[in-house]
């Protein structure tokens, strides 16, 4: 029998997408956050496929991961092309071009990378979200959600893959369903990834639960991590508690 080996590994979130209000407290479309953020780390048994790389390919993604951390995008492309010179079913290195490229909101590439991945290695962990962020950001919604259907193992339990689910639901006014991934996406992720809040708040804007959703806005706002969007948040919450206020009054005089 073969050994299973157990690795460790942290995914970046495929692309930070949230929803922003044009009107008081109605939604109105969806926009890409620049943030790469770093994502819970992830077990699983290491491939067949990962363990037949050679040492030099994986020296080459060594330096493509090192440079992905500095944002080095052009040394990104570089050390995984050479990387997949040498083993041309290195689905890693597919699937960290395509984080990349998503990160460069170069969405139709990040696909394309991300289906060499899954295509190099069937079920590699990752390929699903980010093809799936890649498709959220083009604002190709049910093909996100197309694309998270096919989720596998590990992967389905991750944060990130309810997170693209709550976007895809989002982005299709699907009150239901996002109300439902936001949930479990802010209950699964362990980092107290900021921009989880956002998507949590915009599920609770479109049910109009006025007060849930603010109080969703100010532990974004609350967050150390860095607040991209933090001038529309305070103006959304300054409406969303106006809102509040307004329906407040209107109760009362309704006596």
């Amino acid at each position: 029998m073969r050994p299973r080996l157990e690795r460790r590994v942290a995914f970046p979130c495929a692309v930070v997408l949230v929803a922003i209000s044009s009107s008081p407290v109605a939604l109105a479309g969806q926009r890409v956050d620049d943030h790469w953020k770093q994502s819970p780390q992830i077990s699983w048994t290491v491939s067949v496929a990962s363990l037949r790389i050679p040492e030099k390919a994986r020296r080459h993604y060594d330096k493509a991961i090192a440079a992905a951390e500095r944002n080095h995008s052009e040394e990104v492309e570089n050390e995984a092309l050479k990387a997949i010179a040498i083993a041309p079913n290195f689905a890693d290195a597919y699937l960290l071009r395509a984080r990349q490229q998503v990160r460069n909101h170069n969405y139709e590439a990040a696909i394309a990378s991300a289906e060499a991945a899954q295509r190099a290695e069937p079920g590699v962990i990752g390929a699903t979200f980010v093809l799936a962020g890649a498709y959220n950001g083009l604002q190709r919604y049910r093909d996100a959600r197309h694309a998270l259907e096919a989720a596998l193992g590990p992967e389905v339990e991750t944060w990130q893959v309810k997170y693209e689910q709550a976007r895809a639901s989002i982005g299709l006014n699907d009150v239901e369903a996002a109300l439902y991934w936001s949930a479990l996406a802010l209950a699964a992720d362990r980092q107290n990834f900021a921009d989880i809040h956002l998507v949590r708040s915009n599920a609770l804007l479109l049910a109009r639960r006025w007060s849930e959703a603010a109080v969703q806005m100010e532990l974004y706002l609350q967050s150390e991590q860095p607040q991209a969007h933090r001038t529309e948040v305070l103006a959304i919450l300054e409406r969303t508690k106006q809102r509040i206020r307004d329906e407040g009054t209107a109760s009362v005089a309704a006596r």
